[in-house]
């Protein structure tokens, strides 16, 4: 168990999240961001919110939020959960604080709790979240450490542990989805509409298991054209989407448009053989409506979670090597808040001590010049010089103990230099 810091520092440290562990794929939709950064200045508008960067995924809203106000009551965040994740059941929602927090962040990043255990996605999403959080300055020296440590953990886990063995992607487990799901693997078509970041890896995935049958398409051409190169297959702009129902055998939806693109009316004429469907969209491409057409197996989110279930007892001995990965770091993280709370209160006591040395030098060099008519540029230097150096051998010791103390959390001892060096002020 991780030694923690003084609490009211880890009270400040919050995280609001949904994810497909409890919520419905319509619930995520309703909770997801059009425009995380607007949704971050708002958050810090509310006066309260020192800190916050936003992590969302096709199965997970998390807002991640210090606070400067300790005593922000559970009815505020709550409130605040209910207003930024939108979800009409609050018990979908959970609030966690300090530890916590911290610890849900370390498993997202490892992929613990992701759908697919160990999923590489979420990584690369956590690191863009730190990313998006620095460049904008919604986070500092609470939560980018945090989100740092998250990526290193993320890294950890999958160079030292198995948890991403097999199936470690919702690219690679959607198509094994539809392997299991197809009558005539061999020779099926695809198409993958969307060339963003889950198409190119459902694609690379299409490629690896020796399909070569593979449209891509995009409203951006060149898009589709990119990740169709890496992949040996065929670019086409977004016009043939419709078409391309007539031509394939399995349809997978994974694009960005925020709104559903497809529905019953759009299809029912145009598919005439058997397809499967597969909308990894969040929110979905595809109404549920299309469900209905009788040629159609559809499949959103919701149906390659009950798959990927069945993958998760081989997971369970590697999650427990994931766990002890995520105890050490976090113990590193917290003795670096520890350090940089030192570090504030030695910065403090140097600069009190400096106020006061300067104060004095100046009277001292007054009382000289009364008396010598003046002292040059060197002799004022060498009194500048000495009482410096005087002044920091006098701080060394008690400095470095109250480092300890502070580093050890022995806060009597950090108290009592508090009130010596006058820091509370």
């Amino acid at each position: 168990m991780v030694t923690t810091m003084k609490q009211e520092f880890l009270d400040r440290i919050i995280c609001l999240t949904i994810s497909h562990h409890r919520a419905s794929v319509e619930e995520l939709e309703v909770a997801s961001f059009k425009d995380e950064s607007a949704a971050c200045v708002e958050l810090l508008d509310k006066g309260w919110v020192d800190e916050v960067g936003i992590l969302q995924t096709c199965n997970r809203v998390e807002v991640y939020l210090t606070i400067s106000e300790v005593g922000v009551d559970e009815e505020t965040l709550g409130e605040t959960a209910e207003e930024f994740l939108g979800s009409e059941d609050s018990e979908n929602i959970d609030i966690l604080r300090g530890l916590d927090a911290l610890q849900h962040l370390f498993e997202v990043s490892s992929g613990m709790v992701s759908m697919v255990s160990g999923e590489d996605e979420i990584l690369g999403q956590v690191a863009d979240t730190f990313e998006h959080c620095v460049e904008n300055g919604f986070s500092g020296s609470v939560l980018n450490p945090a989100l740092e440590k998250a990526v290193h953990v993320g890294k950890r886990v999958r160079n030292e542990t198995e948890i991403n063995s097999g199936p470690r992607s919702i690219g690679s487990a959607a198509i094994r989805f539809a392997e299991k799901n197809l009558d005539d693997v061999e020779d099926a078509e695809f198409a993958m509409i969307g060339a963003g970041d889950v198409a190119e890896l459902v694609s690379k995935s299409l490629k690896k298991r020796g399909y070569d049958s593979v449209y891509i398409t995009d409203k951006d051409l060149s898009k589709a054209r990119k990740v169709a190169e890496k992949v040996g297959g065929k670019a086409l702009a977004s016009e043939h989407n419709i078409d391309l129902f007539t031509e394939v055998d399995v349809v997978i939806s994974a694009t960005s448009a925020g709104d559903v693109i497809f529905d019953k009316e759009d299809l029912e004429d145009k598919i005439e053989g058997k397809t499967l469907i597969l909308d990894l969209a969040n929110p979905r491409d595809v109404d549920a409506n299309v469900g209905e057409l009788d040629r159609v197996e559809l499949f959103d989110l919701d149906s390659l979670n009950c798959m990927l279930e069945e993958n998760e007892e081989r997971r369970e001995k590697e999650k427990e090597k994931v766990k002890e990965i995520v105890d050490q770091e976090l113990k590193k993280l917290m003795k670096k808040y520890k350090e940089k709370n030192a570090e504030e209160i030695v910065k403090n006591i140097y600069r009190k001590a400096e106020e006061v040395r300067e104060r004095e030098v100046e009277k001292a060099l007054r009382m000289l010049e009364a008396e010598n008519g003046g002292l040059s540029s060197e002799e004022r230097e060498i009194i500048d010089e000495a009482t410096r150096s005087i002044a920091e051998k006098i701080l060394h010791d008690p400095v470095n103990s109250l480092k300890n103390a502070s580093i050890e959390e022995d806060e009597e001892v950090v108290e009592v230099a508090r009130s010596l060096f006058d820091l509370d002020e």
